[in-house]
C-alpha cells in the first residue's frame, strides 16, 4: 500500500460524557504503537495505557482500511465534557526486517518496511513540528547549561541567542 496521508494523529476528540469509541484512520502494524494522551478541563495532560486505560480495535487490513477504534476508558465513566483525548503513534525507532539471502523474496515484506519507515518519518515529522525552531538559515546557540537554567525562564539576548534569567 502507499502511504496517501502525512497525518499520524487523530483528534483532539472533545468529551461529551457519552462517547467512549474514537475512530482514527491511520496505518499501525500493532496495538502497542498508538499513543493516547488525555487533557482535563484545566489543561493537564495525562499520558493513558494501553490494555489498562484503553483498548484499541484494529481494522483488519490496515492496507485497504488503516486505522480502527480505540475505546476509552474501558470502565468508568466517558470523557467529559471540557476533557479531550489525542490519538498519535508511537513507534519505537526499530528496524525489524530481515530479508534473508536464501528466502523468497515477497514484495509485501518490503511494503510493509518501506510503510513502517514512511510512518516513522511522520511521527518524528509531527514531533518537530511541536518543537522552538530556528528560521530556515538559522541555528539555535546552545543553551546555557541545566544548572543555569534551574528555576529560570528562557530569554534572548540582543544577538537572538538564548539565556535563561
Amino acid at each position: 500500500m502507499t502511504i496517501s496521508s502525512e497525518s499520524n494523529t487523530a483528534g483532539p476528540f472533545a468529551g461529551n460524557g457519552s462517547t467512549k469509541a474514537f475512530p482514527f484512520a491511520f496505518k499501525v502494524f500493532s496495538t502497542s504503537e498508538l499513543s493516547l494522551e488525555k487533557t482535563s478541563a484545566a489543561g493537564v495532560v495525562t499520558p493513558l495505557v494501553f490494555a489498562s486505560d484503553f483498548g484499541v480495535l484494529l481494522n483488519a487490513d490496515q492496507d485497504a482500511a488503516p486505522g480502527g477504534t480505540i475505546t476509552y476508558p474501558l470502565t468508568g465513566a466517558a470523557l467529559a465534557v471540557g476533557e479531550t483525548l489525542i490519538v498519535s503513534t508511537d513507534l519505537p525507532y526499530t528496524q525489524l526486517t530481515d530479508i534473508t539471502n536464501a528466502g523468497g523474496f515477497l514484495p509485501q515484506i518490503v511494503e510493509d518496511a518501506l510503510d513502517r519507515n514512511v510512518r516513522l518519518m511522520q511521527q518524528q515529522n509531527e514531533r518537530t513540528a511541536r518543537s522552538v525552531r530556528a528560521p530556515l538559515g538559522e541555528s539555535m546557540a546552545n543553551l546555557p547549561p541545566a544548572a543555569e537554567r534551574a528555576n529560570k525562564l528562557l530569554t534572548f539576548d540582543d544577538d537572538g541567542d538564548p539565556v535563561a534569567v
